[in-house]
């Protein structure tokens, strides 16, 4: 029931310290107000069950939301973002370049300090054909880009959440070291951690 659910959603807020979204199909259109154009495989019912969760867990503010991949995008649309529902037909970047292969992330001085990594730039890799769609005003901002300015990460601005469109949990053999470690490690933590105790 609606009741239950709630109950749920609550229990989880004030038991868990962090929340992790993970991949999947396409986040569906209606939950940032669109109509279906390019989303493909989109489950309604999971959908809405995950945003509901995930909104019920960032309102609380008590934990740290953590996405990945389809994650990023669901909690990115929590915020107040939108998607690009293909990039390709959205005309967003001229080919397929971020649906398989790897590609250069442009960091900001936060997700830096953050991974604890000393340069602006890594290799990720790219395993997707949506992205966020930048609104100024909403719960998250832009922590990383593409070359090509495609939205790569978010970070809310409470401090109490940060999300990657690329898969740091494989991405040694990209980089040679363990980068989930840096993105998603204990520097990471132990910088979110600081920052809780402040909220």
């Amino acid at each position: 029931s609606p009741f239950e659910q709630k109950n749920f959603y609550n229990q989880i807020a004030n038991q868990f310290d962090v929340l992790m979204a993970l991949g999947g199909d396409d986040v569906d259109p209606s939950l940032y107000h669109e109509r279906k154009t390019f989303a493909k495989f989109t489950h309604p019912l999971r959908d809405w069950l995950e945003f509901n969760l995930i909104k019920q867990f960032k309102q609380k503010a008590h934990g740290l939301f953590v996405g990945i991949c389809r994650g990023h995008q669901m909690g990115a649309v929590v915020d107040g973002h939108s998607l690009y529902q293909d990039l390709v037909l959205d005309n967003v970047v001229p080919d397929n370049r971020h649906e398989n292969g790897k590609h250069t992330l442009i960091m900001d001085q936060e997700l830096q300090k953050l991974s604890g990594v000393s340069r602006a730039q890594v290799t990720v890799n790219t395993l997707h054909h949506q992205a966020v769609r930048i609104n100024p005003q909403a719960a998250s901002a832009s922590i990383a880009v593409g070359q090509d300015g495609v939205v790569e990460a978010l970070a809310m601005k409470n401090g109490l959440g940060i999300s990657y469109q690329f898969h740091p949990e494989i991405m040694a053999q990209i980089e040679n070291t363990s980068l989930l470690d840096r993105y998603l490690g204990r520097k990471f933590f132990e910088a979110i951690t600081k920052k809780m105790q402040l909220v």
